[in-house]
């Protein structure tokens, strides 16, 4: 039987042209690897534009990942993202998050989940 699981990584970083991407790793523990598809959830606020990327073990996740705020809202969103199947693996794994537009934004945190 599979059972689902996840992880919180708190990535705490305002995207700026001098600070334009962070890493963080996250693990996921025991013997058995992550099957099916994956999700992610990312809370950010300040974003504007369609560009920013995200990538799981320097895999892109394509699409666009971190969707521009409606209006001029300030206000935290949460927003989720499709994984794709045999990215994540056992032990420890990378997210990078990366500004590849001009506005600045931020990144609260994210949650990953998988099955297994």
């Amino acid at each position: 039987m599979a059972r689902s699981d996840f992880n919180w990584i708190p990535i705490g970083h305002k995207f700026t042209v001098s600070a334009p991407s962070v890493s963080k790793n996250f693990p996921i523990e025991g013997s058995q690897k992550p099957i099916d598809d994956a999700y992610l959830l990312v809370q950010v606020r300040g974003v504007s534009k369609f560009t920013h990327s995200i990538r799981i073990n320097d895999v892109a996740l394509g699409g666009f990942d971190i969707p521009p705020a409606p209006g001029n809202s300030q206000a935290w969103l949460l927003w989720m993202d499709h994984i794709p199947p045999n990215l994540l693996k056992s032990g420890t794994n990378e997210i990078t998050i990366t500004r590849q537009g001009d506005d600045d934004f931020e990144v609260n945190a994210v949650v990953v989940n998988w099955r297994e």
